[in-house]
């Protein structure tokens, strides 16, 4: 058994990545929603004489496509939710029309919820989601 993020994995030598294959009886892939990213695809290629197993929580890729395989198990939102690994989502509407000064409307209101949470004794940390690497730049500031 080879474990290894993508990030590693997709790093080795193509020679390389054959031998992980040849030594491997299966492919195992979280967060597959990447899979059509060329790194992740490059790699895969390599176990394509063997199983290949993907997982993910979202089987839509960013680009809209679904990911590809046979889906053979899909654990709906609601379900989790009902079963209690997921609370129900609370909405909180924030109302700022000017981009120039949205991201500050939404951190202001983000960071109030986060505070008040701490206060209350839950131990959380806030995250924001982005496209790019220069949009992550852009919202930590």
């Amino acid at each position: 058994m080879i474990v290894s993020t993508m990030s590693v994995a997709g790093q080795c030598s193509s020679e390389l990545q054959k031998r992980m294959a040849e030594l491997c009886s299966h492919l195992f892939i979280d967060e597959a929603h990447h899979i059509a990213a060329k790194t992740w695809s490059d790699f895969k290629v390599q176990f394509r004489e063997r199983p290949i197993i993907q997982f993910t929580a979202t089987p839509f890729r960013t680009d809209g496509k679904r990911v590809d395989g046979r889906f053979i198990y899909s654990y709906p939102l609601a379900r989790a939710q009902k079963e209690g690994y997921f609370r129900p989502v609370t909405f909180f509407p924030i109302e700022e029309f000017d981009p120039e000064f949205s991201d500050r409307a939404v951190a202001r209101r983000a960071g109030k919820l986060l505070q008040d949470d701490v206060e209350a004794g839950f131990d959380h940390i806030l995250m924001a989601r982005v496209d790019t690497t220069e949009r992550a730049a852009v919202v930590a500031q």
